[in-house]
């Protein structure tokens, strides 16, 4: 679980990436979004307010990262 610098959580599971909004709950998966994967090992925010998204593979050996942009 992660809160950005706007105040969404957001939250990682192996079904995809949740955001909460105090309200609300928005999924974004390998389907309906530009993430490689749904498995989410670790989410982190840079200086930039992009969110590093790390991702689980089956092997537990390699990992992923795909970062999404907060301005858009």
């Amino acid at each position: 679980m992660f809160q950005d610098s706007k105040g969404f959580m957001w939250i990682g599971t192996l079904n995809g990436l949740n955001r909460y909004d105090g309200y609300t709950f928005t999924t974004y998966t390998s389907e309906n979004s530009k993430l490689m994967s749904n498995g989410i090992a670790d989410i982190n925010e840079d200086q930039d307010q992009k969110l590093w998204i790390e991702h689980y593979y089956s092997d537990n050996k390699h990992t992923n990262i795909d970062l999404l942009d907060l301005q858009t």
